[in-house]
């Protein structure tokens, strides 16, 4: 199985080394300068220095759970951004495991912003009283 780059291209021994020596949180591995991530039958790289914004999102799915009685289903993703433009989103198993990779990412590279993009900050404050979190 290769990599594919999202943005610049890497040389290959660099990309194979720090991607064994990374660390592994589910379908992502954080290197020391690059970020890893499987989608499908791909390994997708990105340096740290290309991702300027890095979020949590929630699809809140509704659903019928007899057992519990609850009504929906909350699906946590990691939305990597490059300023302008979404470049992944990777689903994780849950809040914890969201908030506990996007401090790992930003360990790696403290420029990188954890603030929601303002559209949708403001999509946010609308619909707040529709969501429960």
């Amino acid at each position: 199985m290769g990599f594919s780059a999202l943005t610049n291209e890497i040389d290959k021994i660099r990309l194979k080394e720090e991607f064994k020596a990374g660390e592994r949180l589910g379908l992502v591995t954080l290197g020391d300068s690059l970020f890893f991530f499987k989608a499908g039958f791909k390994k997708y790289y990105i340096p740290y220095s290309e991702i300027k914004r890095c979020f949590r999102r929630v699809h809140v799915v509704p659903i019928r759970n007899k057992k519990t009685g609850e009504n929906s289903l909350q699906i946590e993703s990691v939305v990597l951004s490059d300023g302008e433009k979404e470049l992944a989103q990777i689903q994780v198993p849950g809040k914890k495991a969201a908030e506990e990779l996007l401090e790992k990412v930003v360990s790696k590279n403290p420029e990188i912003s954890t603030e929601l993009p303002r559209k949708l900050q403001k999509m946010n404050e609308h619909n707040s009283e529709n969501i429960v979190l």
